[in-house]
């Protein structure tokens, strides 16, 4: 017979933090436990993919600018 795990509740005294000026919403969130415990949520920012060029392509751009190589 598996016990059920002891869950600790978040009270409802519940703190934003705004870490730059810019930011609309709170960047990180403080949530106090019944435990007497704080714990920290931090906003997640969505991040750029990462541009990818194939390798030649990549070579030809290389090529025609000045930090590609030597010029005459």
């Amino acid at each position: 017979m598996s016990e059920k795990p002891i869950r600790i509740l978040p009270l409802p005294k519940v703190t934003g933090r705004w870490e730059h000026e810019f930011s609309d919403y709170p960047d990180l969130i403080q949530v106090p436990m019944s435990d007497g415990r704080v714990i920290n949520y931090r906003r997640e920012t969505e991040q750029p993919h990462p541009q990818v060029m194939k390798t030649l392509e990549l070579i030809r751009v290389m090529n025609g600018h000045t930090y590609g190589g030597t010029k005459k």
